[in-house]
C-alpha cells in the first residue's frame, strides 16, 4: 500500500512539473516599458539652441507635430509601432534640419537622441531596423 501511494505522489508530481515546464517555455518576452508620451519644454530647447523668434516658432509647430505623431504611433497595432515611431522621427528631423543652421541641428539631434532614450523610443526603432535588415 504504501509503494503505490508514493507512487501516485510521484506521478502527480512529474506531470505538475511537466505542467509548469511547458509554461515557462510558452512565456513571451516581455517588451521593454515604452512611453510615447513626449514634452518638449520650448523655453529650454529655445534658449538651450539660441533659436530666434521664427525659428522658435517653427520648431514648436515641429514639436507639436511630433508629439501627435508619436502619440498616434503608441496607438497603432504592436508590429506598426516602430514604423510609426521612425516615420515620425525621421519627419521631424528633415523640418528641424531645414529651420536649424549646423552647430543648432547637432545639439537638437542630441536632445531629441537623449529623449528617446530616457522614453525607451530608441529601441522601438532599433528592433524595427534589426527587422527590415532581416528581411
Amino acid at each position: 500500500m504504501k509503494k503505490v501511494f508514493v507512487l501516485a505522489a510521484a506521478a502527480i508530481m512529474m506531470v505538475t512539473a511537466n505542467v509548469k515546464a511547458q509554461e515557462i517555455n510558452n512565456v513571451k518576452v516581455a517588451s521593454p516599458v515604452v512611453n510615447y508620451n513626449v514634452n518638449m519644454n520650448m523655453r529650454s530647447l529655445t534658449r538651450f539652441l539660441l533659436l530666434d523668434e521664427q525659428q522658435a516658432s517653427v520648431m514648436a509647430y515641429a514639436s507639436d507635430n511630433l508629439i501627435y505623431d508619436l502619440r498616434k504611433a503608441g496607438n497603432e497595432k504592436e508590429v506598426k509601432q516602430p514604423a510609426a515611431v521612425r516615420e515620425a522621427v525621421t519627419r521631424n528631423l528633415k523640418l528641424a534640419h531645414n529651420i536649424l543652421d549646423d552647430k543648432q541641428y547637432r545639439d537638437y539631434l542630441t536632445v531629441l537622441n537623449r529623449t528617446l532614450n530616457n522614453k525607451g523610443l530608441a529601441l522601438l526603432m532599433q528592433r524595427d531596423e534589426n527587422v527590415a535588415m532581416a528581411e
